[in-house]
């Protein structure tokens, strides 16, 4: 996935997006970096197994704390429909009426706003997600906590 900040490009993951575009909204510090800095291994913050994904709370709380918009809500009920199995980026695309880019953005708004949710550990996600090689894109559905959480908002 590719999103576009002004001039700038970046390639990453859904998460991994909503991570820089978060962290470029923390402020630019105005270090200057050089080829060492560059060298030198970043931490990464990775989560343990068990806690991979949000938890039912934290998902409940991130759709409950403000409307959803509604694209957000038929993304949300199109993956709870499918109940756990996989829905790839094209499905997507066509149940929406969006473009790669558009789908991107509505996943980097999710990440916004599981992110800001009171409760949310920095590194674990609100959708699974991994890649098909043989279609060439990716795969999404609801971990089972979230899948839980959304449960209880559309009984």
């Amino acid at each position: 996935m590719r999103a576009k900040l002004g001039e700038i490009e970046f390639e990453g993951t859904p998460d991994e997006i909503a991570a820089m575009i978060r962290s470029l909204e923390l402020g630019w510090t105005g270090k200057i970096l050089n080829k060492r800095d560059f060298l030198q291994p970043t931490p990464q913050i990775a989560p343990a197994s068990d806690n991979e994904f949000v938890s039912e709370e934290v998902a409940f709380k991130a759709i409950k704390r403000r409307p959803l918009s509604s694209n957000q809500a038929i993304l949300l009920a199109y993956l709870l429909k499918k109940k756990g199995d996989w829905a790839t980026a094209i499905e997507l695309q066509q149940a929406l009426k969006y473009s790669p880019s558009q789908l991107s953005g509505l996943f980097g708004a999710f990440g916004k706003r599981v992110s800001g949710t009171d409760g949310y550990i920095d590194g674990t996600s609100f959708f699974e997600l991994e890649w098909d090689y043989e279609i060439d894109c990716y795969k999404y559905r609801l971990p089972s906590s979230v899948l839980k959480a959304v449960t209880r908002v559309n009984p």
